[in-house]
C-alpha cells in the first residue's frame, strides 16, 4: 500500500506516487487505502475516469444537490438488494417523475414486475393516503378503487373514464344504471 503525505513545498515522485508543488498527488499504482479518518472533499468533487466506485458499508448520502445517474448506454441506477425508498417532505414537490423525453421512443416508460408463485398473494401496485389504501393492482390484475364516491354525471365518481369501456366478462352493478341511449 502507499502511504500520501501531502506536502506543498516540492515536487516528491516514488514509483507509485508523484506529489506537485500545487499540492496534488497523483497515484500511479497500488490505489489508495484509508483505513481510518475518511475522506473530506471541499471542492472539486470525486470523478471516477473508469472503474466505478464501490461502497461496503455506510451507504450514500447526498444531502444538497441529488444523485444524477447518466449513461449514453442507457443503464441508469441498479437497486440490487434491499429496494429503495424516497421520502418528501417539501409541500409542493413531486416526489417520483419518470419520463421518457424522447421524441422516438417506442418502449415502457414504467415497469412492475413480480415473480412470486401465487400472484394474488402481493401488489404490484398500492396507493396509500394516511396509511389507508385507496387504489391497488394485485399481482394477478386484480384492481381495486377503495372509493365511496357517488356519481351522478360522466364526470365524477370512483372512476371516471373519458372514452369507452370494453368488458370481457359479466358486469354487476349495485346500483342504477343511466345513460341516454341504453341498448341490449
Amino acid at each position: 500500500r502507499v502511504c500520501v503525505c501531502v506536502s506543498q513545498q516540492k515536487t516528491a515522485t516514488t514509483n507509485q506516487t508523484k506529489q506537485t508543488a500545487s499540492g496534488e498527488t497523483i497515484v500511479h499504482g497500488g490505489g489508495l487505502e484509508v483505513v481510518a479518518g475518511g475522506i473530506d472533499v471541499n471542492a472539486g468533487g470525486i470523478h471516477v475516469s473508469s472503474g466505478g466506485m464501490q461502497i461496503n458499508s455506510g451507504g450514500l448520502t447526498a444531502s444538497d444537490g441529488g444523485i444524477t445517474a447518466s449513461n449514453s448506454a442507457g443503464l441508469g441506477l441498479t437497486v440490487t438488494e434491499g429496494g429503495a425508498s424516497i421520502t418528501n417532505t417539501a409541500s409542493n414537490a413531486t416526489s417520483l417523475d419518470v419520463s421518457a423525453t424522447s421524441a422516438d421512443f417506442i418502449n415502457t416508460v414504467a415497469s412492475v414486475q413480480g415473480q412470486a408463485t401465487d400472484s394474488t398473494g402481493y401488489n404490484l401496485l398500492e396507493a396509500l393516503h394516511n396509511g389507508v389504501t385507496k387504489f391497488s393492482v394485485r399481482g394477478d390484475g386484480n384492481t381495486h378503487i377503495e372509493s365511496t364516491s357517488l356519481s351522478s354525471t360522466t364526470s365524477e365518481g370512483a372512476l371516471v373514464v373519458e372514452g369507452g369501456v370494453g368488458i370481457g366478462e359479466n358486469l354487476n352493478v349495485d346500483g342504477d344504471i343511466t345513460g341516454e341511449n341504453l341498448t341490449s
